[in-house]
């Protein structure tokens, strides 16, 4: 190989490496926007992130007992009962016995919390709706299937981790 093209392969992974850092440092920024939105909507709704988190565990995986929430949370019974009890005193769960096993307590979304979750939707479509209404169809149709593909990506990764 020649100097030339030794230095113009050299150029192009320089160039692609300071696209990818672009590419990087623009998701970050993306990321900590979304978390801000999310943590400016919680505080609005009173509540703390291990109680949206807590919240959300629940909305996907209901009902559950104390014993998965705390396993899920990594954190202790005694810290799981304080969050649950938090968040019934405020009306986003309630405690339901188990019907097989009456000392299994189970832990229930309410109707607040399934409001707030669609309320949460609402926010989210608004500002997805924003976020694309400017992009031209071309560029709409490239970055859809990159996200498919960086969300397989990112689901093989997690599930890789455990």
């Amino acid at each position: 190989m020649n100097s030339d093209s030794q230095k113009a392969d050299k150029s192009a992974n320089m160039k692609n490496k300071d696209i990818a850092e672009s590419v990087k440092g623009g998701f970050r920024n993306f990321f900590h926007q979304w978390i801000f939105l999310q943590m400016k909507f919680i505080r609005e709704e009173g509540l703390a992130i291990p109680q949206l988190f807590t919240l959300r565990f629940l909305y996907y995986n209901r009902p559950k007992d104390l014993s998965s929430l705390a396993e899920f949370m990594g954190v202790s019974k005694p810290t799981i009962t304080g969050i649950m009890n938090t968040l019934e005193r405020e009306g986003f769960v309630r405690r339901e016995h188990d019907t097989e096993d009456r000392r299994r307590v189970d832990m229930v979304l309410t109707q607040k919390s399934l409001d707030l979750f669609s309320k949460f939707e609402s926010l989210t479509t608004f500002v997805l709706d924003e976020l694309v209404a400017s992009c031209p169809e071309d560029s709409l149709e490239n970055m859809n299937s990159t996200l498919i593909s960086l969300g397989n990506r990112l689901k093989s990764s997690i599930h890789s981790l455990k």
